[in-house]
């Protein structure tokens, strides 16, 4: 088996709104389960302090439950829209990957190439990689790293391939790879 695979393609801005929405996902889901979690609480504790104790009435509940329901929906409304107004910032202003980017994977490390810039990643500096259904995201450090979308191959093989170099090569144990 070739042990080197090249491939290339221009990100589009939905590719950026993807790694966005990827990206900060995990963080939205907890802080919107912690705000339910205290909504719930702290209602809770005012239904104690009025004397209403911690039993609802079915109507109590209903109230209580959608009240805290309320804040991690607005909360996700809100961080939706972000992500799409960010990525249109990213797509806009990352003038370095603008074009076409080509890559060249191989034992040793992975090299992208653009008309402004050229640059080498040596597999053992991944602290993470991740696969989605669309895209890879592989990190240099927790919040530093790329996106490399799957439409950029020429076949699902390549794809295939690309895989097994990220299993094989990157050391890192934060693997998330199908």
């Amino acid at each position: 088996m070739n042990q080197e695979v090249t491939f290339h393609g221009t990100s589009i801005r939905k590719d950026f709104r993807h790694y966005y929405r990827y990206h900060t996902q995990r963080t939205m889901y907890y802080l919107s389960l912690t705000v339910f979690l205290l909504v719930w609480i702290l209602l809770s504790v005012i239904f104690m302090f009025y004397g209403l104790g911690l039993t609802y009435t079915p109507l109590e509940f209903v109230f209580a439950y959608s009240f805290s329901l309320f804040f991690p929906v607005v909360y996700a409304l809100i961080w939706y829209a972000n992500a799409r107004l960010r990525s249109f910032q990213d797509d806009r202003e990352n003038k370095d990957l603008a074009g076409d980017t080509h890559y060249e994977a191989g034992l040793g490390e992975i090299k992208l190439k653009t008309s402004n810039i050229q640059a080498s990643y040596r597999w053992e500096n991944f602290v993470s990689v991740h696969e989605h259904r669309d895209m890879f995201r592989l990190y240099v450090t927790k919040r530093r790293g790329f996106f490399i979308p799957k439409h950029y191959f020429d076949s699902p093989e390549q794809v295939g391939h690309f895989r097994q170099l990220l299993k094989q090569h990157a050391p890192t144990t934060k693997k998330h790879l199908f």
